[in-house]
This record gives C-alpha cells, structure tokens and sequence, in this order.
C-alpha cells in the first residue's frame, strides 16, 4: 500500500524537474514572436482563404486545397479570433 505514495513523490519530483521549479512566474508554451502572425498564415495559405472567400465549408476546402480539415478549421478560427475578414487574396 506504500505504492501510491512513493509514485506521487516521484511524480512531483519529475514535474518540478521538468518545469525548472520556477514556480508562478514560470510561463509555459510558446515563445513570444514563435508564431506566425495573421498576415503570414493569410499569405501562407491563400489557396486555403480563397476558397472560404468563395463560401466553401470547412471539410469541402480541405478537399479542394489538399490540406487536413483541422487545419482549414484552424485559419478559419484565426481569423475569426482576430476579427480580420478573409479580404481579397494576391
């Protein structure tokens, strides 16, 4: 029965290893500046915003552009977490 105990010891002991044991100030995640901001993606993924532009679904431009559905669905959030309009394409 000693068992769980000592597993939690040893747990708490890898996380605070794993995350520097820097305690609240400690961020997680990305860096800053790491990602793309939206001008990029929206130039990276033109054929992708061209075609929600054209009032295709989510699965149909993923079908089209050959990309996954989770992508597709995720500039489509991006966009609209950011409330930028899809706008004309070069």
């Amino acid at each position: 029965m000693a068992v769980f105990p000592e597993m939690d010891r040893a747990e708490r002991e890898t996380l605070s290893e794993r995350f520097g044991g820097a305690g609240r100030n400690h961020r997680l995640g990305r860096r800053e500046g790491s990602s793309a901001s939206t001008e990029e993606l929206r130039s990276k993924q033109a054929d992708i915003v061209r075609k929600l532009n054209e009032g295709h679904s989510v699965r149909n431009s993923a079908k089209i552009t050959s990309k996954n559905g989770p992508r597709v669905q995720r500039m489509k959030a991006t966009f609209k977490r950011d409330s930028v309009t899809f706008g004309e394409i070069p």
